[in-house]
C-alpha cells in the first residue's frame, strides 16, 4: 500500500457534477465491470482503509474525490419525454392530475427542453493509498468520467497513476465519516455506491465547491503534472 496521485486529461467537456466524485466510486465501478456484474466485486477494493476507533464500522477507503481546473462552462439543451418525477424536480411542482395517459407531442405534458451545465476540464486529479499497479489496472476500463457517457461527455484520454507522498493527507480531501477542522455536515453515503440513498448517514465534507480546482495541494508534489501518460510509461 502506497501513496498515489491518479491524473486523467479528458479529450471531452464533462457534464458539472451535482454530488462530489470520489476515486473509491470509479474502482468500485471498475471491479464490479471486471467481475463482469458481481456487485460484491466493489467490497474488495485496492485501497488502504480508515477505520474511526470508536465507529469501526464507519470505515472508508483512503481515496479522495475529484478535482480539477475548470476553464470554462457552457449549458447544453437537451430533450426530455413528460414523466411527472423528472418534471417536479425541474419545475419545483407537484403533479395532481387525474390524468393516467399522457399526450407528449402536445398540451402541458409535452415533451420538454432543459438545459445541462457542462464544463471544460483538461485535467482532472485524486490522490489515495493502496495498491498502484491494481488501482491502474482498474482504471484503464474508465473511459468516460461524470454523467451521460452515451453521449461521450468526460471522455478520458489519458490515465496516469503514480507514487505521491501528497496522499498521505491529500487522500482527506474526501466525505468523512468523523468532523475535521473545515469540514461541514451533510447526510451522504461514505462508501460506494454514494448514488444509493438507503447508505446516506451523518458524514463531513470539505467546504468550497463539489469539483474544487487543482489548487495548493497539486502544487505541493513538486513534480510536473502531466498532460498526457506517464513519464515511467504507465498509460
Amino acid at each position: 500500500m502506497v501513496p498515489f496521485r491518479v491524473e486523467w486529461s479528458l479529450i471531452t467537456p464533462m457534464v458539472a457534477p451535482t454530488q462530489p466524485m470520489h476515486l473509491d466510486a470509479l474502482l468500485a465501478w471498475a471491479s464490479v465491470d471486471q467481475a463482469n456484474g458481481d456487485i460484491a466485486a466493489q467490497e474488495a477494493l485496492p485501497l488502504a482503509r480508515m477505520t474511526p476507533v470508536d465507529a469501526p464500522e464507519r470505515w472508508v477507503w483512503k481515496a479522495s474525490r475529484l478535482r480539477g481546473d475548470i476553464v470554462h462552462r457552457y449549458q447544453m439543451p437537451m430533450f426530455r419525454a413528460f414523466e411527472p418525477w423528472h418534471w417536479g424536480e425541474d419545475f419545483g411542482r407537484i403533479y395532481t392530475s387525474s390524468k393516467t395517459t399522457m399526450t407528449g407531442g402536445s398540451g402541458p405534458y409535452k415533451s420538454y427542453k432543459f438545459l445541462i451545465e457542462m464544463i471544460v476540464v483538461p485535467r482532472v486529479m485524486a490522490w489515495g493509498v493502496g495498491d498502484i499497479d491494481a488501482v491502474d489496472q482498474l482504471l484503464q476500463r474508465v473511459r468516460h468520467l461524470g454523467r451521460l457517457r452515451r453521449l461521450d461527455c468526460g471522455r478520458v484520454g489519458h490515465c496516469c497513476v503514480r507514487e505521491d507522498a501528497v496522499a498521505l493527507e491529500g487522500w482527506k480531501e474526501r466525505v468523512l465519516p468523523v468532523p475535521e477542522a473545515g469540514y461541514y455536515e451533510v447526510a451522504q453515503g461514505i462508501r460506494p455506491p454514494y448514488w444509493d440513498r438507503h447508505g446516506h448517514t451523518r458524514a463531513y465534507l470539505p467546504a468550497g465547491p463539489l469539483f474544487p480546482g487543482l489548487g495548493e495541494t497539486a502544487a505541493a508534489s513538486g513534480e510536473q503534472l502531466m498532460p498526457r501518460g506517464c513519464p515511467d510509461g504507465r498509460s
